[in-house]
């Protein structure tokens, strides 16, 4: 049975490989919005609030990034800064574009580069890493333990935090965490001063 112009062939039909070397070669195209990059703050957000409290997210310095969230609101800083920035670049430093160690979601909040405030980095099925600027300028005080992670097995069905602690001289550089029981590098942004 066939539906007229489709121009899809009859199912269970199937003309060839399209490669001499039996590969099939597939596009797949999408369209990344002002509406996905919203829900990717939405996420970071919402992990920042269930790792640090609801007192911690209601300061005001989260106020610029929780208007975009609910209003698409751009703050000023927006122009220069944007709030999400989708990456090529993996959160784990043993991942790289062609190749991951899983397929799970990773979450981290952290301090930017500068440590003047905080980023996070969102990367669903561990294939494209956005950063999200939470605040780029926070008046609290700074604490290391500030620094959360966090992989979800989509597998196991389990969450397991991810510990880190400074590896190299340059902590901004590089981190040791842990991933499926094993000490894995993650990345970490730097800017140029």
């Amino acid at each position: 049975m066939t539906t007229p112009h489709s121009g899809m062939p009859d199912p269970g039909t199937f003309s060839g490989p399209l490669a001499d070397d039996g590969d099939i070669w597939l596009e797949v195209g999408a369209t990344v919005d002002q509406i996905i990059f919203r829900a990717i703050a939405k996420i970071a957000f919402n992990y920042m609030t269930h790792q640090h409290g609801a007192d911690f997210a209601l300061r005001s310095g989260f106020d610029d990034v929780r208007n975009y969230i609910r209003y698409q609101t751009q703050p000023r800083w927006a122009a220069r800064l944007p709030i999400v920035t989708p990456m090529a670049d993996p959160i784990l430093f043993d991942d790289s574009r062609q190749s991951r160690q899983t397929n799970g979601h990773i979450l981290v909040f952290d301090w930017n580069a500068g440590n003047t405030g905080f980023e996070a980095r969102v990367s669903l099925f561990n294939t494209v890493t956005y950063c999200v600027r939470i605040c780029p300028e926070f008046s609290g005080l700074w604490s290391p333990e500030r620094r959360k992670g966090h992989h979800f097995d989509i597998e196991d069905r389990t969450i397991e935090e991810l510990s880190s602690s400074a590896l190299l001289a340059d902590p901004r550089m590089v981190s040791l965490i842990r991933v499926l029981g094993r000490p894995v590098l993650v990345r970490r942004a730097v800017r140029n001063p």
